[in-house]
This record gives C-alpha cells, sequence and structure tokens, in this order.
C-alpha cells in the first residue's frame, strides 16, 4: 500500500503492465502472420484474439479469403493501448492507429456479399482515440497451501465495460463523415477485443501475511488534466451541474445575509470560527470567510466539491481585540464526494444529495499560492477541519442537499 493509503497508481500501473504484456505478445504474432489474409482459415481463427491488440481486420459476417486489406472495410495496425482513471466508475482506454484504411460505406458493412469499392477507402496513420467506458472489480476467492499466508486468497480483477464505451476525442480531428466511420469501426473493434477476453485483467495481487488490504481510489488519482480533458460532462443524478451550482450560490448568499444570528453555525455556509465550536479536532485558533461553494462533474455519480476560503485569520491567543493575525487568501480546498437522488412527494420531486460521509480531500484540485512552511501547516489543519467538523455542520444544518 502507498503511504498515503491510496494504491490507485500502483493499480494502474500494474494493469497497464498486463497490457504492455498482452500487447507485445500480439505484434509477435502479427510479425510471424503477417502474410495471413485467409480470414476463414484454420490458422487464422487461432490467433485471431492473440494479435487483436496489435491488427485487427473487419470481415464482416462471413470472412472469406482476400488477396489484399483494401477488400476490407476497415484493416489497422495499433500501438499499444494505455488505459488511464478518471474516477472510481469509469476509465478512458486509448487505442493509437499506427496505419490502415477504413471505408465510408460503414453501413453496409454487414451487409453479406457485399464487395468494397476501395476508392471510398480512406488512409489511417497516426491517428489516437479516446474511449471513455465504465468498469467493475471483483474477485476470485480460493485458498491455496503453496501460496500459505492464511486460508483465504482474492484474485482481483478489473472488468472494462467496452459496450459502454463512448468516443472522448480523436487526434488529429476529423471531418463527420470520417469519425461516424472510424467510430463504427472501432466499436466492433471494441466488441472484437472483449470477446478475445482482452477486457478483464488482473489487479494488484494480495497474497501477503499483513492484515493490510489494498485501498484503491482512482478519483484521488485524477489531475486537473485529466479533468478538463474528459470530464465535461453537465449532468449529475439527472440534474444540470448549473442548476446545483446556481443553487449552491444562493444558499451561501442567503446565509451571508443573516449577519451574526443566535444560531451561529446555521451561517456556516459563508463563515464559521474556531470559538463557535466546542472540542473541535484542532487547536487552531481562525475565523474563515467563505466564498460560495462550487461543484464539477467527475462522472454522474461522483462530484468535485470545493470550498472557496476568501479570507482566513489565525490567532495565537483567546483574545483577538488585542492581537494582530496572520491572514492568508483564496484557498481552494476540495473534496471527492458521492453523489445521490433522493426522491419526494410520491417522486415528483427529485433532490440531489451530496454524501458528505464519503468526502476526502483531494490535493490536485485544492488551491494555496503560498509556499511557507507555515502557510501550509496551517493550510492541512484546516483541511482536517473540513473533513472531521465543518462538514458534519454541514450536514447537520442540511447544506449538502
Amino acid at each position: 500500500m502507498c503511504h498515503d493509503g491510496n494504491s490507485a497508481g500502483a493499480s494502474q500501473r500494474y494493469l497497464n503492465a498486463q497490457i504492455t504484456a498482452l500487447y507485445q505478445t500480439a505484434y509477435e504474432c502479427v510479425q510471424s502472420c503477417s502474410g495471413e489474409l485467409d480470414f476463414k482459415s484454420a490458422s487464422y481463427d487461432r490467433s485471431k484474439y492473440t494479435r487483436s491488440l496489435a491488427q485487427y481486420h473487419f470481415v464482416g459476417p462471413k470472412p472469406r479469403k482476400v488477396f489484399s486489406t483494401a477488400e476490407l472495410f476497415f484493416s489497422a495496425q495499433f500501438d499499444q493501448p494505455r488505459l488511464t482513471f478518471i474516477c472510481n466508475h469509469e476509465a478512458i482506454f486509448y487505442l493509437h492507429v499506427r496505419e490502415g484504411h477504413y471505408n465510408l460505406d460503414y453501413q453496409k458493412a454487414n451487409v453479406a456479399g457485399y464487395r468494397v469499392e476501395a476508392h471510398k477507402n480512406r488512409a489511417l496513420k497516426d491517428i489516437t482515440v479516446a474511449f471513455r467506458m465504465k468498469f467493475s472489480r471483483t474477485g476470485i476467492k480460493g485458498s491455496s497451501s503453496k501460496i500459505g499466508n492464511g486460508s483465504n486468497h482474492l484474485i482481483q480483477l478489473m472488468i472494462l465495460d467496452f459496450g459502454s464505451a463512448k468516443l472522448q476525442s480523436f487526434r488529429p480531428t476529423l471531418a463527420h463523415e470520417d469519425t461516424e466511420a472510424l467510430t463504427f469501426y472501432l466499436r466492433n473493434y471494441l466488441q472484437f477485443l472483449e470477446n478475445g477476453g482482452s477486457h478483464t485483467l488482473f489487479d494488484i495481487p494480495d497474497f501477503d501475511d499483513d492484515k493490510y488490504s489494498p485501498t484503491i481510489d482512482y478519483s484521488l488519482a485524477s489531475t486537473m488534466q485529466d479533468v478538463e480533458r474528459h470530464c465535461t460532462e453537465q449532468i449529475v443524478c439527472n440534474t444540470d451541474l448549473t442548476q446545483i451550482n446556481t443553487f449552491l450560490h444562493k444558499q451561501w448568499l442567503s446565509v451571508a445575509r443573516l449577519g451574526h444570528p443566535a444560531d451561529k453555525l446555521s451561517i456556516c455556509l459563508a463563515e464559521i470560527c474556531s470559538k463557535w465550536l466546542v472540542g473541535a479536532s484542532v487547536d487552531a485558533k481562525f475565523h474563515i470567510q467563505f466564498g460560495a461553494p462550487k461543484v464539477r462533474a467527475l462522472c454522474r455519480d461522483e462530484v468535485i466539491l470545493t470550498y472557496t476560503i476568501d479570507s482566513i485569520a489565525f490567532f495565537k491567543t483567546d483574545d483577538w481585540s488585542k492581537e494582530t493575525p496572520e491572514e492568508f487568501h483564496n484557498w481552494q480546498i476540495a473534496f471527492i464526494v458521492d453523489v445521490s437522488e433522493e426522491k419526494e412527494c410520491d417522486g415528483a420531486v427529485t433532490r440531489l444529495v451530496m454524501n458528505l460521509e464519503t468526502a476526502r480531500f483531494s490535493h490536485h484540485f485544492s488551491v494555496i499560492t503560498e509556499t511557507s512552511e507555515v502557510a501550509l501547516g496551517y493550510f492541512y489543519q484546516i483541511v482536517h477541519f473540513l473533513s472531521v467538523d465543518y462538514l458534519d455542520v454541514i450536514t447537520q444544518y442540511k447544506m449538502h442537499r
């Protein structure tokens, strides 16, 4: 397990290492069988899945022998694919087409006996395609005295749902007609990979004799670059993201206008002070002024919830009127949060709920401009305070829904 308790990076490396090994095997198979164009032969049938990560031919509903790949609707040589994760529900599978061709008559590709019109072939060279897809994790439990280290062993598996794949990008970009045709062939290619078992990979092993099992949170490993490139989804649990942020802003504004009511914690969305809490998890003395919170989608089931600290003052003593505090500005503290729906009024009203008990601090999406040891020390104290105390207060006052 990694020192931060998250083995997501180790898992991704382990999975891609398998893809590397499988690709190298496929590449060697292609090199040894490069002239095989009889797609109904037993020799091709035996090796079609072995070579699939490096080479794919769309042979249609009735495989036949051809004299040139130009007679096929689609043929391609691939470089090694790559797998990355953007959250705990979806992954990005990158394909790189080194060379090949596709035919624009893709709608006739499954018509038995239809002959390719070669003048409608379009060359492929150095195209990178990204597909976003769902995945699941499962395991096979068993035991073996040869392994030792306890009576129960778990073989962990990663299952990629190629059937759910959505096109994310072509690089370089293509015209609409070409995009439609190439997407059709590549979706068939993904189905071919799944038929050949390439959608199932082993995850990091856990055969040791300690009591710890790997904790894998792919969402915490996501970066801003990943989100800006792939997380453009504006719908979370069937609710538009703009509506969510508008609601949060109005909620923040309504409490910010209250001044200092008798129940001071009721304005916690806009302001909070260490004096207002009894038994807080940190010893620091501080006063925070918040901006409006914002959410950004990772996927339909997880969001990045960001609290903006417009200003924060730290004090050394209890008599704040007699000292000049240390002040900092424009901190952003982000959490990855699971979201869910609640139905009310016999299903007529849908309410989005941020399940704050699932909140995990994300340093990738948090911002602090100061670099001094003192500032960073304060920053992580406040991260701890928000994680342990503040989110409980937000939940108590029902400001998470």
